[in-house]
């Protein structure tokens, strides 16, 4: 399991997804905090990839998915804090 953390924004605060994503924080659960990061893998839009979250430690990779698919989901965590699955190996939770 990997984990994105993304910084606590306020509600009338203003933001762009890229700021969500440029402060995101990715961990690897599965070797107990191993510093991770999300790599692009393919071009698919203009402004989306296919990527996947990789582990800097240990090297183990995530599933594939859209980052373009998940930024609801982040930003929402970011807003309120609830943990959203982007896939059944990545999850989204709040930094605080």
């Amino acid at each position: 399991m990997f984990t994105i953390e993304v910084k606590k924004k306020g509600k009338d605060e203003e933001f762009s997804f890229k700021n969500v994503l440029e402060t995101a924080k990715v961990i690897h659960n599965g070797c107990y905090g191993g510093k991770a990061k999300i790599m692009e893998i393919m071009k698919v839009y203009e402004d989306s990839y296919i990527d996947r979250c990789y582990c800097e430690r240990c090297g183990a990779k995530s599933e594939e998915f859209l980052l373009f698919n998940a930024q609801p989901d982040m930003i929402r965590t970011a807003i309120d804090g609830q943990e959203r699955k982007i896939t059944e190996e990545v999850r989204v939770i709040q930094r605080t």
